[in-house]
């Protein structure tokens, strides 16, 4: 499977998402087209992880996200109730909490399970709720 390579760019000195730019590649190498248009602003990009959450919308790096209420399993066999709001970001072995040393003892979810409920930029109540909760 290919992977698909997207970005998306918060700008936190105008507290939105900016549009006005792309990324292009030729021959291995990527380009960042419109860069003028983005010369005095400070970028944070957001990677697709190249996976839709159960109502097929993209998962980007910085997303939330919430998995029902249900039973998950951990690397070790163990039985976990999981019903919070999950940051997603990139982690030592890859997308957390997807792949390896994840969220709560190594759970692994699949992304078609959860719900992008929001971002870390825009709403970043919805994390702190699961901490004070």
């Amino acid at each position: 499977m290919e992977r698909e390579l997207k970005f998306r760019a918060w700008s936190p000195s105008k507290n939105k998402w900016r549009s006005d730019w792309s990324v292009s590649s030729y021959d291995e190498i990527f380009y960042l087209n419109h860069w003028r248009n983005l010369m005095n602003d400070d970028l944070i990009l957001c990677q697709y992880i190249n996976h839709l959450d159960k109502k097929r919308k993209e998962i980007f790096d910085k997303d939330i996200i919430r998995f029902g209420a249900g039973e998950w399993y951990n690397a070790y066999g163990r039985v976990q109730e999981v019903s919070k709001n999950i940051l997603v970001e990139w982690g030592r072995y890859g997308w957390e909490p997807f792949v390896g040393e994840g969220y709560d003892g190594l759970i692994m979810y699949h992304p078609s399970h959860c719900e992008i409920i929001g971002n870390f930029f825009e709403n970043p109540e919805l994390l702190k709720d699961e901490k004070s909760g």
